[in-house]
């Protein structure tokens, strides 16, 4: 505590309150009652501050020390401070718009990559799965045939087609039957058969034949027809006749249409003066003695391709 002189305003009380005494002027009221609107009616009416003035000459010591004053005003050129004695308590304010985010800042350099780990030891190779069934398109062979007549010495014309697909065992077999005619004009007329084998390997394939050939008069429609002739086998053997193995029937027309052998036996039946040989790849066939009517021939084909 200091002594301050006489101003011309007022007398100053001489206390000097250091800043460590300010603290405790804030701290003289317990906070309890300080909060407490009871304690605040309690007390006698009072301003909610001190004025205080901060001592700006004297001695070293004592410059900067806050001066309680009595009066209202300060020394002259002094500013005075408020020492709040109770809790201030304002309501909050609205609270501010929220400011703009700011500006991302530049991404940091990557760091370097780790070492890449040692490969672990390979596992055992499991149990082989049971195969799958055989293919169909690769693997597809199918087995075509035609049956021509040449008649009055013209090229052999296609007269019947047969096909099956290849794959059984025991043989795939196909075949049918047709009818035509031979006049007197067109005689003899010649039956011959060839085939191929539609597939996607090369080499040859095996065909086994069987043709019986019946004829009817055109003289004597309704009476029974009567056996012509009948080839068992692509010789005197019963051997099968080997066949060209082609990848379309378009690049094998020229395999298919080579004519193959027939066993005929020891004869050849049809009357029609065809010299025999051991290798037949035509049977003729007659038209009636008289010249104006024609013979029809029925022909019925069995093809078993091994």
């Amino acid at each position: 505590m200091s002594r301050f002189r006489q101003s011309r305003t007022g007398i100053l009380l001489g206390v000097a309150l250091s800043v460590a005494g300010l603290v405790a002027v804030t701290t003289l009221v317990p906070s309890g009652a300080a909060s407490s609107p009871n304690a605040r009616a309690a007390s006698p009416p009072q301003q909610d501050y001190v004025r205080a003035c901060p001592q700006r000459t004297g001695p070293s010591e004592s410059i900067g020390d806050l001066n309680v004053r009595l009066g209202n005003d300060c020394a002259a050129g002094e500013k005075p401070f408020k020492l709040a004695l109770w809790p201030a308590t304002g309501k909050q304010g609205p609270r501010g718009p929220q400011g703009d985010p700011g500006a991302q800042g530049p991404r940091g350099p990557e760091g370097p990559r780790g070492t890449e780990g040692a490969r672990g030891p390979e596992g055992a190779r499991g149990p082989e799965g049971p195969q799958g069934p055989p293919g169909t398109a690769a693997n597809a062979e199918y087995g075509v045939a035609n049956i021509y007549v040449s008649r009055a010495g013209a090229d052999p014309a296609r007269f019947a087609t047969f096909s099956t697909e290849l794959g059984s065992p025991v043989g795939s077999t196909t075949g049918g039957q047709f009818r035509f005619s031979c006049a007197p004009a067109q005689a003899p007329c010649k039956i011959s058969w060839g085939a191929a084998v539609i597939s996607e390997r090369s080499g040859t394939s095996l065909v086994y034949p069987r043709i019986t050939i019946h004829k009817e008069s055109a003289t004597a429609i309704g009476q029974p027809m009567t056996f012509c002739e009948y080839a068992d086998g692509a010789n005197n053997n019963l051997g099968a006749a080997r066949v060209q193995r082609v990848p379309s029937v378009r690049a094998g027309r020229s395999a298919i249409r080579e004519p193959q052998g027939m066993g005929v036996g020891g004869s050849l039946d049809c009357g029609a003066g065809q010299p025999f040989s051991q290798r037949i790849t035509e049977i003729w066939v007659p038209a009636t003695p008289e010249s104006s009517a024609s013979n029809y021939y029925d022909v019925w084909v069995t093809l078993t391709f091994l």
